[in-house]
């Protein structure tokens, strides 16, 4: 064996090694801070932030559309007074505008249906579900990937946008399915 290939396998035995280490510190010290913090009894997290802030906005527009009031999907005032009375009097939220149509309002109205710390919960399982379905689907059509399904798995549950998704409750894991799936299609 040649002592270039030998340097190639030791390169690559290395690599793999510190995406290992890296990998799993990241996802374990990741995870570890994310469930901390968003396990805070009540609306706010250990930090004092609210809880699914990102969300807020979907939980009212889903709220406003099961009401019947597809007008107020643009007033920023009746969105804020909306969230004081479906989440909490106390509730600071002053949105300053709505860049979503009334199609996503339509989606959350299932969701709107329930408190908002429970809907929140379960737009979180199905955010990461979407999440998960987008890595496969692209894992699985990328043929240089093909033996390191477990290093994509460590890789892609230790990404930090991940966890920014989740505990704010973004809708990206979403808007990241549908190129996953444009490119699952080709």
């Amino acid at each position: 064996m040649s002592d270039a290939i030998r340097t190639r396998q030791h390169s690559g035995r290395r690599a793999r090694h510190w995406l290992l280490v890296w990998g799993g510190t990241l996802l374990c010290l990741g995870w570890l801070s994310h469930g901390v913090e968003v396990t805070a009894p009540g609306l706010e997290t250990r930090s004092g932030a609210i809880k699914g802030a990102d969300y807020i906005q979907f939980y009212v527009m889903g709220s406003l559309m099961l009401e019947r009031r597809p007008r107020s999907l643009y007033d920023s005032t009746e969105i804020a007074a909306e969230a004081r009375r479906r989440i909490s009097p106390r509730l600071e939220h002053h949105p300053a505008r709505n860049p979503y149509g009334p199609q996503v309002a339509l989606a959350f109205g299932p969701l709107a249906r329930l408190p908002f710390l429970t809907s929140f919960a379960v737009f979180s399982v199905l955010s990461a579900c979407a999440y998960v379905a987008a890595v496969w689907l692209l894992w699985r059509h990328a043929p240089g990937l093909a033996g390191g399904g477990g290093y994509a798995v460590l890789l892609a549950a230790a990404f930090p946008a991940l966890l920014v998704s989740l505990r704010f409750g973004q809708i990206s894991t979403f808007t990241l399915l549908a190129p996953a799936g444009a490119v699952a299609a080709l």
